[in-house]
């Protein structure tokens, strides 16, 4: 139960933040960025594991011109950091596109229509699930940020998804204290950079008004990593 209530709240607080920060936080994808695998193979420093079970991402899309929306939470598969100094210096997660959850009745309609929705998602229409049952990002860079309030470093990385990797940069919020690292960060990517294509207007110029949905899917993620 304490772990169903931190995720309730985790969804709480960063859906508030989503909304609050979409336009600002828009990132564009752009051609993936190499990584050192050697330097990542054994990374130097303290290394941090991503707890599952204290850890959510939280996700939210919605149509273009109607009030229609839809958000629900992913969970990870695995992750880890590595902390020099209390300085992240690596990092990488996936996250289980199966765990893949609504939000509640007030985005479906009812709870009947839960499982369509779920359903729909993750058919070919949108991520192929069936396909690719996993996204992951991998840090390839991380610079300290000061005097912006609530952000501590801007995160660059690859992000996989569908089977398609592009480099995005993002606001976070990391602090390492003690035996204890956490990552909050809020942001929104365009779908269609990961050949999302149902219901968008990139891919299907005559679609009705009514029918299109948002290129941007709002992110929000709330990692907790403990040494070891």
């Amino acid at each position: 139960m304490k772990t169903l209530n931190a995720l309730l709240l985790s969804f709480v607080v960063l859906f508030a933040a989503c909304n609050s920060s979409q336009s600002e936080n828009k990132v564009e994808a752009t051609n993936a960025e190499s990584v050192d695998t050697t330097a990542n193979a054994a990374p130097a420093g303290a290394a941090f594991v991503v707890q599952k079970d204290r850890s959510v991402i939280n996700w939210k899309g919605s149509n273009k011109f109607t009030p229609k929306a839809h958000a629900g939470t992913l969970l990870f598969s695995d992750g880890s950091f590595t902390s020099t100094d209390g300085q992240v210096t690596a990092g990488k997660f996936t996250a289980d596109m199966n765990s893949m959850t609504s939000a509640g009745d007030e985005y479906t309609g009812g709870a009947a229509k839960v499982g369509d929705l779920i359903g729909h998602l993750k058919s070919a229409d949108f991520f192929d699930v069936a396909n690719f049952p996993n996204a992951a990002f991998e840090i390839t860079s991380i610079a300290v940020v000061a005097d912006q309030p609530g952000v501590t470093h801007n995160v660059t990385g690859n992000l996989t998804i569908k089977g398609i990797t592009k480099s995005v940069t993002f606001p976070a919020n990391v602090t390492v204290a003690g035996n204890e690292l956490t990552a909050i960060a809020t942001f929104t990517i365009d779908r269609s950079q990961w050949e999302v294509k149902y219901g968008s207007e990139t891919f299907f110029l005559d679609l009705a008004k009514d029918k299109l949905i948002k290129n941007e899917i709002e992110l929000g993620l709330n990692v907790v990593a403990v040494q070891g």
